[in-house]
C-alpha cells in the first residue's frame, strides 16, 4: 500500500533534488518513471530539467528538450522557461535567437522573470 501518491509536484521536488546534486541523468530517469506511471509532467518539471542542462552548459540538449515539449508534448512554456532559454541564448552568444524568444514570450502575454 502506498503512503504517498505520486504527483507532478512530488516528482518535481525529487527531480530538483537530483539536479541540485549535479545528477541530471537521474532527473531524466525520474521523468521517464513518472511518464511510465501515467503521470503527465507539467511545465515545472520540464523547466527544472532544462534549466539544469543550461546551467551545466548542455545547450544543444536543452534546445532539444525545449522543442520537444512544445512540438510533441504540446506544453506551452511559461515565463520561467522562456527566461531559462533566453539565458541559454546569452551563454551561446545568440542575440537574434534571444530576441525571437522574447517575441514569443510577449505574444503569449507573458513577461521575463529576470
Amino acid at each position: 500500500e502506498q503512503l504517498i501518491s505520486p504527483t507532478p509536484k512530488l516528482y518535481a521536488a525529487l527531480i530538483q533534488a537530483h539536479v541540485r546534486a549535479c545528477d541530471i541523468p537521474s532527473g531524466f530517469a525520474l521523468l521517464r518513471k513518472m511518464q511510465d506511471e501515467g503521470i503527465q509532467p507539467d511545465v515545472v518539471v520540464h523547466t527544472i530539467l532544462i534549466n539544469a542542462l543550461v546551467s551545466e552548459g548542455h545547450l544543444d540538449k536543452a534546445w532539444e528538450e525545449f522543442h520537444s515539449i512544445r512540438t510533441w508534448k504540446l506544453i506551452q512554456p511559461d515565463e520561467v522557461l522562456f527566461t531559462v532559454m533566453i539565458k541559454a541564448c546569452a551563454q551561446a552568444s545568440e542575440p537574434e535567437r534571444a530576441l525571437n524568444l522574447l517575441d514569443d514570450l510577449r505574444m503569449s502575454g507573458l513577461y521575463p522573470t529576470d
